[in-house]
This record gives C-alpha cells, structure tokens and sequence, in this order.
C-alpha cells in the first residue's frame, strides 16, 4: 500500500510540474526584440542615456575591426531606429525607441567591469 502511495504521489506531482513549467515556457511574455554588437575583443566602450536614445560610444580600438551592417528595422513597436557613425576616432552607436515604451536597462558590475 505504501509503494502505491508513494506511485501515485510522484505521478500526481509530475503532473502538476508539468502544468507549471508548461505556462512558464509556453507563456506570450509579449514582443522580445534584441540588438546584438558582436566583437572580437573586450571592446572599450560608454554608454551616454538621452531622452528616447541609448548612445554606445566605442573607442578607437575598436574601429579597427568594425565590420558594420545597416540593417532595416521592420515594423518593430519598440526601436524606431538604429544607427551607427564615426566621430574623430570613435565609433558612435545610437539606438531610438519608441515613445510609448519606457527604456529600462540593468547593468550588472563585477569588480569594475560591466
């Protein structure tokens, strides 16, 4: 009797994990949108915050290496655009939001290092 308790127990719990990581993975958390700069080098960089725009300057260091692709942003609600220039011997990446988004960032800092 108790080796079928314990079964059915387990069974029962499976059943309701199951459920639970179900509506975790398979939950519309809404519009995810991401933009990716990849380098091949800890890149030295500052990010300067203005109203609806998010400045990365990158160092000259970096513009070395750039290799930099203008891509089209397709009816995104939240970026209205992206753009990228060169300014002295940086390089100056902007990203435009949308004003019916709020911008939120987090930076997590390790020992001095973002």
């Amino acid at each position: 009797m108790k080796k079928f308790l314990l079964l059915f127990l387990s069974i029962f719990s499976s059943f309701v994990y199951a459920n639970s990581l179900k509506d975790v993975y398979h939950k519309n958390y809404g519009i995810i949108d991401r933009t990716v700069l990849v380098f091949e080098e800890r890149p030295d960089y500052s990010i300067i915050e203005e109203y609806k725009k998010i400045k990365i300057v990158l160092s000259s260091d970096c513009e070395k290496t750039a290799i930099l692709q203008n891509t089209q942003i397709p009816d995104n609600p939240v970026l209205e655009s992206f753009d990228f220039r060169k300014e002295n011997s940086n390089l100056i990446f902007s990203i435009s939001t949308d004003s019916t988004y709020f911008l939120k960032y987090s930076t997590l800092e390790e020992k001095g290092k973002f």
